[in-house]
Order: structure tokens, then sequence, then C-alpha cells
């Protein structure tokens, strides 16, 4: 057995109190947190108080480079349409979005907003839905740095390393009935495609001209041009249940007032740098 006087030597070992585990708790915590951080796995937890509408287009914003322009109905990089109080002097007007979107506020004491997003126009779609009064023209471009020379459509593809949207029937398709290119490379979306082209892994990219001039115009395609010729174009309309006359004549009446206000050819203006192919 030591003496008392070498026991006496070791040092006493402190209790933790509540304060010392409440501090190792924080500290604990804290750390996982910066890991989570760190791996960009980190949830803000005031995010468990975002209501559906406001984490839906969050979630829309983050996807929309991925699809094709005119499935993005509303995004709040394109002007997002909110439904508006009733306006008892509200006067009957036509707004829209680059992607074919547009309101229609009638009526007195009343105003009602409804989204609509372009279509292409097709003998398939025709059978399932009523379209309105065309509201534009789509047809597939080849997209190519302005330096370049020669391109003057889709057709200028032999020869040269081509990016598509995978499955695309204003990219992939044309391509593949064009034939001819050295190389075409397919992407899981728009953003990615554009995104090759820039890092010059393809000479030129075959997408639809909307999308095309909506690249450019945002500044994200500075430098590059859109080929005047374009294949396999349809006709862009509104789509609505078959049988919704009323709603087929309140849409038409909105795309026609867009027209006569000169509403229609600023929006191209704005969104696209020139107007809407006819």
């Amino acid at each position: 057995m030591l003496p008392r006087s070498c026991d006496s030597a070791k040092p006493a070992r402190r209790r933790m109190s509540f304060e010392d585990l409440d501090r190792k708790a924080a500290e604990d915590w804290g750390g996982e947190q910066e890991a989570l951080i760190r791996r960009n796995l980190w949830l803000d937890p005031r995010d468990g108080g975002t209501g559906f509408d406001d984490l839906a287009e969050e979630r829309l914003d983050a996807v929309s480079p991925r699809l094709e322009l005119n499935t993005v109905a509303g995004s709040s990089a394109r002007e997002r349409i909110r439904r508006p109080e009733p306006d008892p002097e509200s006067q009957s007007i036509a707004t829209a979005t680059p992607d074919g979107s547009a309101t229609n506020r009638h009526g007195t004491g009343s105003m009602s907003t409804t989204p609509v997003s372009g279509l292409r126009v097709t003998p398939d779609r025709q059978k399932v839905v009523d379209f309105s009064e065309p509201i534009g023209y789509d047809d597939a471009v080849a997209v190519y740095p302005q330096k370049e020379t020669g391109i003057t459509g889709p057709e200028s593809i032999k020869g040269k390393s081509v990016c598509v949207v995978a499955g695309s029937s204003n990219g992939e398709a044309p391509v593949q009935r064009i034939g001819g290119a050295a190389k075409m490379t397919r992407y899981p979306g728009q953003a990615e495609a554009f995104s090759d082209l820039k890092n010059g892994r393809c000479d030129l990219m075959v997408t639809g001209r909307i999308l095309a001039l909506y690249w450019i115009k945002s500044g994200d395609g500075a430098g590059y041009a859109v080929s005047q010729n374009g294949t396999d174009g349809t006709a862009l309309a509104v789509g609505v249940p078959k049988g919704s006359d009323a709603l087929l004549q309140a849409v038409n009446k909105a795309i026609d007032d867009a027209k006569k206000t000169g509403a229609y050819v600023s929006i191209a203006q704005k969104w696209l740098g020139q107007p809407f192919k006819q």
C-alpha cells in the first residue's frame, strides 16, 4: 500500500457539473452542424416553417435550367405570376412571360389570373386538348460561337461535334434525321448541354429557337448566335381541356389583347431580343 503522501499527490478528479455537460453537448452539436455544412448536407431549421408554395417555387427555380423553356411556367426569374387581390376598377389586361405564360384580368369587381404555357401543336395533342390561337412558332436551330462562319442552320452539323438534350424533339431527333455529325453528345438537360458548348466540348448545339434566344438574351449565352434557318418547326399555342369553350375564349381574348396593345411584341423583345417567329 502506497504511503498517504504519495496517494495525495494524485490530482483530484473533478466531477462534471450540469453546466459542463451542457457546454460539451453544445460543442458536440456545433461540431456536427459544422461537419454537415462542409459536406453541403446542413438543413436550415427555419425551412421547417416553409410553406408548400414557397418550397415548390424554390424547387422549380433549382430545376428550371434542365427543363424546356415552355415547361417552366412562372418561375421567379421569369416574372412569376401571382394571384392579385380583387380590383373593382381593373380593366382587361393581358401579360405574358417568355415561355408563353399569360394572364387575363377581366370583369369589374373581380379579377382572375390564369397561368398558361405554350405547347407545341401536334396531331396527337389535338386529340386530347383544344388549342388557342397560335402565340408563336418554334423550330430547331443551331447555336454556335459568333466567331464561327458558314453555319446557316441545323443542316450545318455535318462533320461537326454536336450537343443535344437526350430524347428532345428539337435536338436529338433532327440531328439523327439530318445525319452526318462527327459526334453527337447527349445531355440530361439544357443546362449541361449549354455548359459544354461554352466549354468547347462541342462545335455547336441544336435546340429550340425560343430557348436559345432566351439563353443568349439573358447574358448566359453572350458571344453565341442562333442560326437564321431552322427545321422541324411547329406552332405554339395554349392547350385547354376539351370542351372548355369559355376558358378557350378567354385565353384567345388575352392573346388578342396583348397583340393589340403591343405587349406581345414588347414581351418578345424583352426576353428574346427579337419578335416571336410566326
